[in-house]
């Protein structure tokens, strides 16, 4: 028997629980937790309710939804939903909700994600989930006309798909906010191979090194790779890559950007990449992600007549990658590196 935590209209725990199925009693409200995903093309994955559900049987809904269950918390129950519906594991615990409705009787918690997602490896739950596909914003809107789709407002949904791309309510970014690459690139004469990010951190930024988030797995990764230790400090760090033949920069030179969120990304200016190029022999570009991989199609490739090869971000956004997944996908960039005695 499922019980529900019952909140003050400040959102506050009370410390009283209702059963599932019962009414919410006057003057109280529960919590419901809602999580949109979003692939690189801007299409959300939606879901197909079960015909025999109790409530929009048969209807399309957006990726995962469900009410939280007494002891948790907004983030917990969106792990958990997630989980259950879907049978992918990430972390939210460095997410917030993207929008919070308040209803009649409680709290919807909107969260709003860009992970990529292999459709075809979903564990989908039985009791709840029938069947899920990509849809973009106008094919929902023409379900939710056709009856197809749970009947949303309308602008809720476009709100949605809008807030993908914006960490705030504003179409544009604050102009005076533009920030400039603070990291000059690492490479040698004897860097054989490239690897670009699209843009450093917060964390990188207060560093002054690259990958400087301490949940961004790339030394994990790359460490593990040579067969070397996790390096503890920007002078190991700077070692492991120069030792391993390794260059280090980022696509780009300057942008407007909120915060860490790629997503945010605007008015982007390109790193020049010859400073690098002209100086090692560099048999391989490799991008960490699809959005270093986007920008770097943009406005570096036909620059540099060169392509790159796209590895799985190492990003704790990318939380559907376990670090096994990732060190085995990111071995590749061992392949152009010449047999030197120090490998």
């Amino acid at each position: 028997m499922e019980r529900f935590d019952l909140y003050t209209a400040e959102r506050e725990k009370t410390g009283k629980t209702m059963v599932r199925g019962e009414a919410t009693p006057e003057g109280f409200y529960r919590l419901v937790v809602h999580v949109c995903l979003f692939d690189e093309e801007g299409r959300m994955l939606i879901q197909q309710r079960q015909p025999f559900k109790k409530g929009w049987a048969n209807l399309w809904d957006v990726s995962v939804g469900g009410h939280s269950i007494s002891g948790e918390t907004s983030r917990m129950t969106a792990e958990r939903e997630t989980f259950e519906e879907l049978g992918l594991s990430f972390d939210f615990s460095n997410v917030r909700p993207t929008l919070t409705i308040h209803w009649e009787n409680g709290f919807d918690d909107y969260y709003v994600l860009t992970q990529p997602v292999d459709t075809d490896s979903l564990k989908l739950q039985y009791e709840e989930v029938q069947t899920v596909k990509w849809a973009d914003k106008d094919e929902i809107l023409k379900m939710i006309d056709g009856g197809q789709f749970i009947p949303y407002e309308k602008s809720l949904i476009e709100l949605l798909f809008f807030r993908r791309d914006h960490r705030s309510v504003h179409t544009e970014s604050d102009p005076t906010k533009r920030i400039k690459h603070p990291i000059p690139p690492l490479f040698d004469e004897n860097s054989k191979v490239l690897i670009l990010g699209s843009f450093p951190s917060v964390k990188s930024r207060e560093a002054q090194f690259f990958y400087g988030h301490p949940q961004n797995r790339f030394w994990k990764v790359v460490s593990t790779i040579f067969n070397e230790p996790v390096p503890q400090n920007v002078d190991q760090k700077r070692e492991l890559l120069l030792r391993n033949h390794i260059a280090v920069w980022d696509v780009i030179e300057s942008c407007e950007i909120e915060g860490s969120a790629d997503s945010t990304i605007r008015n982007v200016k390109p790193n020049d990449l010859s400073v690098i190029l002209d100086v090692a022999d560099i048999k391989e570009i490799f991008v960490n992600g699809r959005t270093a991989e986007k920008y770097f199609n943009k406005y570096t490739k036909d620059i540099i007549g060169r392509s790159a090869i796209c590895l799985p971000s190492t990003s704790p956004a990318n939380a559907a990658w376990s670090i096994e997944r990732l060190v085995d996908s990111w071995k590749v960039i061992r392949r152009d590196i010449s047999c030197q005695g120090d490998l």
